[in-house]
C-alpha cells in the first residue's frame, strides 16, 4: 500500500441560530474517558487537545460547560471501575479514546451519545454499522486501518534488509480482534517479501522486554509494532527495549527514538472531537455524524537511531519521509 493518506467521510452539519442560542443558558455535561494515565505528558497533551478545540467553538468549563475526566489507562479493571462511577450521573456526551474503552461504555447503562476516538476497527468490531452511517448513537475517529500492518513491514523491510524474520508486537486482550485485525494485511506482505512472520503476544511490561530480547537472538529479526491501548501506554518501555537489545522496529505512532514511524496525525484524532460534539450540543444525532478516517499519514524517520544500529537509510526511502530526524 503505497498511499499515504486515506480519504475521510466529510460532511457538514448547519443549526440554526436559534436553536444553539436556546441551548446555550443550561450547563452541558461531558465525560473523557482517557487511555492514558494522569501523570503522562502525551495523554495530557491529547486531552488539552480535545478541551481547547470545545474552547475555540464557545464552550467553556465553569461557565456553559462541565467536563469530568477519568484517566484509567489500559487496565481494564480500571476502565471498569471509571465507567461504574459514571453511570451515577446523566451526560450528554461521552468522549472514548481507546477500543476497550468504547466497548466498555456500550455495554454500560449510560445512555449519552458517544464520541469515540484512538479506535481502529469500529465496525468489526460492533460499535456501528457503517463508517458513512453509524446508525447508533455512536461515532468518531478511526486511527488506524488494517492494511498499515503491510506497509509497516515494509518500511522494515526497506531500512533493513537483512530482516527475513518479523513479529508483530500486540496485546490479544485490547487489540483489535485480538489481533487479527492486523495479522492478515502483516503476513500477506511477510510472503510477498520473503519474510517469515510471525506473532509476538505481550500482556505485561515484561513480556515486552522479553518478546524483544527473544527477538534479538535470531539473526535477521525485525520487529513490527501493531497499534492498541497497552501498546500506547507502553510505547516508551517498547522503544527502550528495542535499543536495548539492537533490533530494528517499525512503529505506527510517532515518538522520540523510533527508528521509522508511519501513522495519522494525532492532531486530527483529538482536535476532531471538539467539533463532533460541539454538534451534538447543538442538535445534531451521532448516529448521523460519519465515522472519520485519517487524512493523512505521515512518516518519520530517525537518522540518530539508524547510526545507533548501524543502519544506511536508502536515499529513496529518505526521499519519502515527511520528517527527518538527524
Amino acid at each position: 500500500m503505497e498511499r499515504r493518506s486515506f480519504l475521510g467521510f466529510l460532511l457538514t452539519f448547519a443549526f440554526p441560530l436559534s436553536a444553539a442560542n436556546a441551548q446555550s443558558d443550561r450547563v452541558r455535561r461531558i465525560a473523557i474517558v482517557m487511555n492514558f494515565l494522569a501523570n503522562d505528558p502525551t495523554g495530557q497533551a491529547r486531552y488539552a487537545s480535545i478541551i481547547q478545540s470545545l474552547q475555540g467553538l464557545g464552550w467553556t468549563e465553569g461557565r456553559n460547560l462541565k467536563v469530568e475526566a477519568r484517566w484509567p489507562g489500559a487496565h481494564l479493571a480500571n476502565i471498569q471501575n471509571d465507567i461504574n462511577e459514571l453511570t451515577k450521573d446523566p451526560w450528554d456526551v461521552v468522549v472514548a479514546t481507546s477500543t476497550p474503552i468504547t466497548h466498555a461504555l456500550l455495554k454500560s447503562d449510560i445512555k449519552a451519545p458517544i464520541v469515540f476516538t484512538n479506535v481502529s476497527d469500529p465496525v468489526g468490531d460492533g460499535f456501528v454499522q457503517s463508517l458513512a452511517r453509524p446508525g447508533r448513537d455512536v461515532t468518531g475517529f478511526i486511527n488506524y486501518e488494517g492494511p498499515l500492518a503491510g506497509k509497516w513491514l515494509q518500511l522494515l523491510k526497506e531500512i533493513d534488509p537483512k530482516v527475513n524474520r518479523a513479529s508483530l508486537l500486540f496485546n490479544p486482550d485490547v487489540a483489535p480482534r485480538h489481533g487479527d485485525y492486523y495479522w492478515g494485511a502483516f503476513e500477506t506482505a511477510a510472503k510477498s517479501l520473503g519474510i517469515i512472520p510471525l506473532a509476538a503476544p505481550v500482556r505485561t511490561v515484561d513480556d515486552i522486554d522479553e518478546a524483544i530480547r527473544k527477538i534479538s537472538r535470531t539473526s535477521g529479526g525485525g520487529l513490527v509494532v501493531a497499534s492498541d491501548s497497552f501498546v500506547g501506554v507502553h510505547r516508551a518501555q517498547i522503544v527502550a527495549s528495542a535499543a536495548q537489545y539492537r533490533v530494528t522496529a517499525s512503529y505506527p505512532f510517532i515518538i522520540e527514538g523510533a527508528l521509522i514511524c508511519y501513522g495519522p496525525s494525532v492532531v486530527h484524532l483529538y482536535s476532531g472531537v471538539g467539533p463532533y460534539i460541539d454538534k451534538i450540543l447543538r442538535g445534531a444525532k451521532a448516529s448521523d455524524l460519519p465515522v472519520q478516517v485519517p487524512t493523512k499519514i505521515s512518516l518519520v524517520i530517525n537518522m540518530r537511531t539508524a547510526k545507533d544500529l548501524g543502519l544506511q537509510v536508502p536515499a529513496e526511502l529518505l526521499s519519502r519521509a515527511d520528517e527527518v530526524i538527524e
